[in-house]
């Protein structure tokens, strides 16, 4: 859903934060505090056709946002 989000025109940025947000979708991982430890999940991979666009922050924690462009 969200590499189908930042690949529209009008998403000018996606906000997705450094914590299991970060861990799972784009390492393709468990996340570091959960009781499996930082493992890989079973027929996932890491993100990486990720879009520029997508950037982590840790200022959005355990969410996710996008921007979008009111322009045409």
């Amino acid at each position: 859903m969200l590499w189908f989000e930042a690949i529209q025109p009008k998403t000018r940025i996606i906000y997705i934060g450094e914590s299991f947000i970060e861990d799972v979708l784009v390492r393709g991982k468990f996340p570091s505090d959960s009781a499996i430890g930082p493992a890989d999940i079973p027929a996932w991979g890491a993100w990486t056709d990720k879009p520029e666009n997508v950037k982590s922050e840790p200022e959005h924690m355990s969410h996710w946002h996008l921007s979008l462009s009111d322009q045409p």
